[in-house]
Order: C-alpha cells, then structure tokens, then sequence
C-alpha cells in the first residue's frame, strides 16, 4: 500500500461525504412527490456510501496490518493503544461513514413511513368505495 493512497482516497471521497451532509440539512419534502424524489436520493447515497465503507474498511485493516507495534518491551495492552492511535484517521473516516449509513437508513424509514401516511391520508379524504349492507 503506497503511504498516500489513503489520503488520496480520503480527498476523492470529502465532496461525496459533503454532500450527504449538506443533503441531512433540508428537511425530507411535505409533498408526495418531492418526498419520492428525496427518498430516491437518499437511496442512491446509500448504496455508494455502502461502497466507500467496504473501501474505508479496507484502508483500516492495511493501516493496522502496516503499523502494528513490534512485541518488544511493550504489553499488549500498550501495542493495542499504540496501534488504535497509529489508524485513528482511517477508523474515523469508517466511523463517519458508518454514522451516515445509519443516518440515511433512518431517512429512508422515515420517508417510507411518510409515503404510507400521505396514502391512508388520501384514501381517507377520498372516501373508500361504500360497503353493501345486505
């Protein structure tokens, strides 16, 4: 692993984690409609914020592979908390990321509980077809 290829991922990938953020910022759309766009949006960051999670995960686990402390003259208690400090970027990167996945799924859910609302609302307001009394 070249020494700047996590930076390098962690600079192509700042703009994508912007704009979810910027995206977490705009309250879901009170239209049906609107509501349908931002549930699509939100689920197309999910599945390409699922991507960069695989790719961060895999940053982090070269980063400890690369630089775990020798077992000289240190417990392992010290190689533990010597490694978590060597990785802490890449572990928080995957933890952002990890956030954000769990905060879209949150959106989406909500968007879905949304949708299902406006329905019953709708059905409601129009009157459903009249039951025959025999």
């Amino acid at each position: 692993m070249k020494k700047d290829a996590f930076g390098l991922f962690r600079k192509k990938v700042k703009p994508e984690i912007d704009a979810v953020e910027t995206m977490f910022r705009r309250q879901l759309s009170e239209e049906p409609e609107g509501l349908v766009g931002d549930l699509r949006k939100a689920e197309a960051w999910y599945a390409r914020l699922q991507t960069i999670m695989a790719l961060s995960e895999t940053y982090l686990d070269l980063a400890e592979n690369a630089r775990m402390p020798c077992k000289e003259k240190l417990t392992e208690m010290e190689r533990e908390k010597l490694l978590t400090s060597r990785v802490a970027s890449e572990r928080f990167l995957r933890d952002r990321i990890a956030g954000l996945l769990e905060a879209l799924k949150t959106r989406i859910l909500l968007g879905q509980t949304l949708l299902n609302y406006y329905r019953d609302v709708h059905f409601s307001e129009r009157g459903r077809p009249a039951q025959k009394h025999f």
